[in-house]
């Protein structure tokens, strides 16, 4: 008998505590505002039968193509001439007094990460305990991804889990820990189109790194029963 995981990403509206929707952008820092919506509809039968996923989005009546930023492996190009190169990996740091859960969820998460993704540069995740990080123009968001101005530096990601309980008694615990590896894999997307050098404009990094949010949560989550 074949088991058919059980998908526990079901959110389909922004958290109203966030702001609705709205992400702004500096040139060294990419911003998350929201817990986003977690819907998935593409097949993982489809995702697996190619290593390039090309899909055209309308965004307020602009396109925007979006190419397969983690696996695409762009990074090689450039990577190589450093000497010595640069660290790999990928790397938590928890701050004092986050949730055992939400720790533990990232643990699991970042391990099934490196085993599936490569990161060629190392970045690290700081994961702190307040509801919400401020961000260098003085918003309140969820995550920021620092885009370091020269290539090869290390960047790191910045993610926001003091709103835990809070989302755990609205949404349930699957589906506020996926709220929360949500907001990394936003953040990862931001490094992945820094690694490979994209360049699209700022909307366009947004768009991708919400599509990427959805994909990789749903192949994350057709892995196991629980996050």
């Amino acid at each position: 008998m074949i088991k058919i995981k059980k998908k526990w990403i079901h959110i389909d509206v922004l958290d109203r505590r966030n702001r609705i929707g709205k992400t702004r952008i500096k040139p060294d820092e990419k911003i998350t505002g929201s817990r986003g919506i977690i819907v998935v509809t593409e097949s993982r039968e489809r995702r697996k039968s190619t290593l390039q996923v090309e899909i055209t989005e309308n965004y307020k009546s602009s396109k925007v193509v979006l190419m397969n930023i983690w696996t695409c492996g762009e990074w090689k190009k450039y990577i190589y001439d450093f000497e010595p190169l640069p660290r790999r990996g990928l790397l938590l740091r928890f701050e004092e007094g986050v949730d055992s859960e939400v720790r533990e969820a990232l643990k699991e998460f970042a391990k099934w990460l490196r085993y599936g993704y490569v990161f060629p540069i190392r970045v690290p995740v700081y994961v702190k305990a307040a509801e919400r990080i401020k961000a260098k123009d003085g918003d309140l968001v969820c995550g920021t991804f620092f885009w370091p101005g020269e290539y090869g530096a290390e960047p790191y990601v910045r993610i926001a889990t003091g709103d835990y309980f809070d989302l755990k008694s609205e949404r349930g615990r699957d589906n506020a820990l996926a709220s929360i590896l949500g907001s990394l894999i936003h953040e990862l997307t931001h490094y992945f189109q820094y690694i490979n050098k994209y360049e699209t404009t700022p909307r366009g990094e947004e768009i991708q790194a919400c599509y990427y949010q959805k994909l990789i949560l749903d192949e994350y989550a057709n892995t196991r029963d629980h996050p």
